[in-house]
């Protein structure tokens, strides 16, 4: 005799069963578009790519999956003139370290050119700004690699009021990016411009999972069921993102705001 299950046994399985189902709803697909500019540390000024140390640090750093283009603030400062804009260093925005290298003529070694070689003799430290800590950086970004469309949809209706509730919560950001989150340490939503997304649908889908995501802590009985279970981290993180999905589904439904199908 088949053992009895609960009733919410019975619905996670059929639950699980739909997102096992082939020829049902296919998997994850990134529903933005990923913005234009660099992919790897670029100086803004001289477009040269960031090497060796400093290419590891500006991209494992704070801005992963922004387009990765940086300048000191001197060649921030030199960029506005000549763009007659005003590019100064947002208040409160902090600096990333960079090795400058220093280099001097090796008179006694000429390249194939027939000129000194250059010796690496020493390196100085210097300061990085990311485009997006600087004041009215998104215009230089957009002039050098491209506008953001506007968006194709509805942003004047719905988006203002459902933001409002939402910041209730927790604060919401919009930059040129190529990945939506929620920064936990920080408590703080950050997603891709509006534009980035074809329609109201995956957009409103994505602030949805996000904003899901910013009530785990607040959530007694999810934080409960998670050690009660003995989650392991993997377990833990799959479980999370399987709340979001369902959250955002059922917050599309109530609210009657367009979903993906």
């Amino acid at each position: 005799m088949a053992e009895k299950r609960t009733a919410a046994e019975v619905v996670a399985q059929q639950i699980l069963d739909m997102l096992h189902d082939p020829s049902g709803t296919p998997s994850w697909r990134k529903p933005w578009t990923p913005p234009p500019g660099p992919k790897v540390p670029t100086n803004a000024k001289t477009d040269r790519l960031y090497r060796g140390a400093n290419a590891l640090n500006l991209a494992l750093g704070r801005f992963h999956g922004e387009p990765m283009v940086f300048a000191t603030f001197n060649q921030w400062k030199e960029m506005g003139e000549q763009e007659g804009l005003e590019l100064s260093v947002k208040k409160g925005e902090r600096s990333t370290p960079i090795f400058v290298p220093i280099f001097k003529k090796d008179e006694e070694h000429l390249d194939a050119e027939g000129n000194p070689r250059q010796v690496l003799v020493s390196t100085k430290l210097a300061f990085a700004f990311h485009v997006s800590q600087i004041q009215n950086g998104v215009a230089v970004f957009q002039n050098k690699y491209g506008a953001i469309p506007a968006p194709a949809w509805d942003v004047e209706t719905v988006l203002p009021v459902l933001k409002e509730h939402i910041e209730k919560i927790v604060p919401l950001h919009t930059t040129i990016s190529d990945q939506a989150y929620y920064l936990p340490g920080k408590h703080e939503i950050y997603l891709p411009e509006l534009g980035q997304f074809p329609n109201e649908a995956q957009f409103y889908a994505t602030l949805l999972h996000e904003a899901t995501h910013a009530t785990e802590k607040m959530d007694d009985a999810f934080q409960e069921s998670i050690r009660k279970n003995k989650l392991t981290r993997d377990e833990a993180y799959a479980y999370c993102e399987l709340r979001a999905e369902l959250g955002s589904l059922l917050l599309a439904q109530t609210l009657g705001l367009p979903m993906e199908t």
